[in-house]
């Protein structure tokens, strides 16, 4: 990509994000995020067709990075410690994206977890996937939520630290599903 085109999406998608920690993306219009992208509304249309078009290609980015970073390999709460510490490295976009009532980042996560989990679960003879889904959802659902608890209060433990909490609040359910 040339570096102008580049340079110009990260000023819309900065303005985006500045402008969605004083409200709500569907609140924003092309005309203001040009105004204060310092952008005429061409350009932005060159690139976008709305606010909600560059919060989508965020947030593709942001589960792409997250994707890259979980690699191929797999480890009991390696996925919880890689999510953790890629929020406490992106807290600000964490905090205002998860405040977006319009970003399903939240849900993408937690599909992307359930969906490496299940894989794994899959290829270690687990036979009771339907259950070891609905596991995975309330787990992932309780996990994000002390995740969340732990960026809004300013990520003072470690990602380590979170990781280990979740894990004990969550292994052993998991451990009742294995087919031993």
């Amino acid at each position: 990509m040339d570096k102008r085109v580049e340079r110009t999406r990260r000023t819309i998608r900065n303005t985006l994000l500045s402008l969605m920690g004083e409200k709500p993306v569907e609140r924003i219009t092309t005309t203001e995020l040009c105004r204060e992208a310092h952008i005429n509304r061409n350009t932005f249309y060159a690139h976008y067709c709305s606010p909600e078009d560059v919060l989508r290609e965020i947030e593709d980015e942001l589960v792409a990075n997250v994707e890259t970073e979980l690699g191929k390999g797999y480890k009991e709460g390696e996925v919880t410690l890689t999510m953790s510490r890629h929020v406490a490295r992106h807290q600000e976009l964490y905090r205002v994206l998860w405040r977006c009532k319009s970003s399903r980042l939240k849900e993408r996560a937690i599909d992307l977890v359930i969906g490496r989990s299940l894989g794994v679960w899959r290829g270690e003879g687990l036979t009771a996937l339907s259950e070891g889904e609905l596991f995975l959802r309330y787990a992932a659902q309780g996990s994000l939520a002390v995740v969340e608890r732990w960026l809004y209060d300013g990520c003072r433990a470690t990602p380590e630290e979170i990781t280990e909490l979740i894990n004990r609040f969550t292994l052993e359910g998991k451990r009742s599903l294995d087919p031993a």
